[in-house]
């Protein structure tokens, strides 16, 4: 299900969906409330496209997710994958360093 600004969901499609498409900033919104949420708490696999964009405007709002969706998992104590994906990542040293990242976590992506 599309859960952007362009579309206005049926809510009863968001809960019972497999698959949510959105924007990091409107994700970064809706899962402020989290504990409100179910949808929010049942993520398992939170796929970032774009995560060469972490060194420019969107890289706080990248950050955020990713720090809140480990918040999360760890107060739910269900386990979050977060997949980065990148056509050019010439700031790799930025993924890296994200404070949410583990560094053998970033390796085992590259190298897969």
């Amino acid at each position: 299900v599309e859960l952007t600004g362009d579309v206005v969901p049926d809510m009863k499609a968001v809960v019972a969906a497999d698959v949510i498409v959105t924007t990091p900033e409107k994700w970064d919104g809706i899962s402020r409330s989290w504990q409100n949420r179910s949808y929010v708490q049942k993520v398992r696999l939170l796929v970032i496209d774009e995560i060469h964009l972490l060194g420019n405007d969107r890289g706080p709002v990248l950050e955020v997710i990713v720090s809140r969706t480990n918040f999360i998992s760890s107060h739910t104590e269900q386990t979050v994958r977060v997949v980065g994906l990148s056509t050019a990542l010439a700031n790799a040293g930025d993924v890296c360093f994200m404070p949410s990242v583990s560094w053998m976590h970033f390796v085992c992506l590259l190298d897969c």
